[in-house]
């Protein structure tokens, strides 16, 4: 077997990599087969559990959302207006709660904004928020998408998940 690549010399560094590759072998082979046998610690996120909406007879919502890490349940509720951009509010309000509490508050967490559009017959739905720890700022960003109305405050919820795990999974109190 050649090599594949055009113009590429035989000297090239890449030359025999590019060769091993061509016939099913890497030098990375090794490296992640290694990093696989170690014994690091597995990455602990928090999950979506469950969210729970109630209207009040005045005009307001309440937005209870239940997460889980490790077993431990986590839950906090937020209030707002029956609005769509109240109701928004309030899930990714709830969510962010139960996330900071999940840190053992070593996070603070403040959320910026939550915007869901529109696109491609589905709902997208993107997070804002800014976060501190061990004296540093985070600016943090996540979305999530769905099909339909009736999950779009899951999806708030999902993506307050997608937008602090990266962050909380350093900072998340270790299991009992």
């Amino acid at each position: 077997m050649g090599n594949r690549v055009s113009g590429m010399p035989e000297g090239d560094p890449l030359h025999g990599w590019l060769h091993t590759a061509e016939v099913g072998h890497s030098p990375l082979n090794g490296i992640l087969r290694s990093r696989a046998t170690n014994a690091e610690p597995q990455r602990q996120r928090l999950k979506f559990e469950e969210l729970v909406h109630e209207t009040g007879p005045d005009g307001r919502c309440r937005i209870g959302v239940r997460l889980e890490w490790c077993g431990k349940t986590i839950e906090h509720t937020a209030e707002g207006l029956e609005t769509h951009h109240g109701r928004l509010r309030a899930s990714a309000d709830a969510a962010l709660s139960a996330a900071t509490e999940a840190t053992s508050n070593r996070v603070h967490l403040d959320m910026v904004g939550v915007k869901a559009v529109r696109a491609f017959d589905g709902w997208v739905v993107v997070v804002r928020a800014n976060g501190e720890a061990n004296e540093h700022t985070y600016k943090l960003l996540g979305c999530a998408a769905c099909e339909e109305d009736t999950n779009l405050l899951r999806t708030v919820a999902m993506a307050v998940l997608d937008a602090t795990n990266r962050l909380l999974e350093r900072y998340v109190a270790p299991a009992p």
